[in-house]
């Protein structure tokens, strides 16, 4: 898993990569369109650092969020509005950068990747502005002022492609060995605030375990099953991330008009993910259920 990690951590970083337009395409737009940057999969996010031919590079991103996504869990309009406004707020507020990834049953073609990165790159340090050019000054901070909106209009176009209405026709739902192995892109990134939203209705259902039982959720030991997770070295590692739950305890689109879910079930399903959590060098701040109440500042 070591490995697989590895070259997840790697995709992630060469997902921001790319060339820009010149210093004259920015100099007549002052910034990306943000129409075209509204596209899910129209290429990678421009860097205003690169576009511009600034001398020095971009400083260090000192917050990065990472969506998760389970495409095995079916949202509503509602929940996924509320999902794309919680991202858009984190990143509309100055710079930062987003990592969007997804998972689902760990089968061909449905393994955990991550589909898209991007920055929101931060200013030239105060005391460097006087003794840096200062027409590539002014055409750097033309293109950084609209950089945070922008990057929130294309995280909205990449969430909403990946979001799924119905759960599709997966036979299993792989969440702890999947959310394991994208954890090593969370550990690997430098930023000092690092937090990561889990888009999951959290019940997992694989050769580890299963949370379902009759199209609702089983009744399960939560200490039995944390040491099943051991036995199988499925924890993961998110180098102290503050981690955000959404989705919790959604059941399946066909078993919603029958079934009702049971409290007591619930709270054993977020004692389990707590635990996890916490195994996996994170920290539980926030837990939808399946609405996230909390913003993610």
């Amino acid at each position: 898993m070591r490995g697989y990690c590895g070259a997840l951590a790697a995709l992630a970083l060469l997902a921001g990569c790319g060339t820009g337009p010149t210093m004259g395409d920015q100099q007549n737009n002052g910034g990306a369109d943000a129409a075209a940057v509204a596209q899910a999969g129209s290429g990678p996010f421009e860097s205003c650092y690169a576009s511009t031919q600034f001398d020095t590079p971009a400083p260090a991103p000192a917050r990065e969020l990472f969506v998760v996504i389970d495409q095995t869990t079916a949202l509503n309009a509602r929940l996924a509005g509320s999902l794309t406004s919680k991202v858009a707020d984190f990143l509309d507020d100055g710079p930062g950068r987003v990592t969007i990834a997804s998972f689902s049953a760990n089968t061909v073609g449905n393994f955990a990747t991550v589909d898209f990165t991007g920055e929101a790159e931060g200013p030239v340090a105060q005391d460097m502005r006087n003794s840096v050019n200062a027409r590539k000054l002014e055409l750097l901070d033309a293109c950084l002022g609209p950089m945070p909106r922008n990057l929130a209009a294309r995280a909205t176009a990449e969430i909403n492609a990946l979001v799924r209405t119905d759960s599709g026709d997966f036979a299993n739902s792989e969440i702890i060995g999947s959310l394991a192995a994208l954890s090593e892109a969370v550990r690997a990134s430098q930023a000092q605030d690092k937090r990561v939203l889990v888009v999951s209705d959290m019940l997992e259902h694989s050769s580890t375990t299963s949370f379902y039982q009759n199209r609702g959720i089983r009744d399960f030991d939560t200490m039995a099953e944390l040491q099943r997770v051991a036995d199988r070295h499925q924890f993961g590692d998110f180098g102290g991330a503050q981690v955000y739950v959404m989705g919790a305890g959604l059941l399946p689109p066909e078993a919603q008009q029958n079934e009702t879910r049971d409290s007591a079930r619930l709270l054993r399903l977020r004692e389990f993910w707590q635990n996890w959590f916490e195994n996996s060098n994170a920290h539980l701040v926030g837990y939808g259920q399946p609405d996230l109440i909390v913003g993610l500042q």
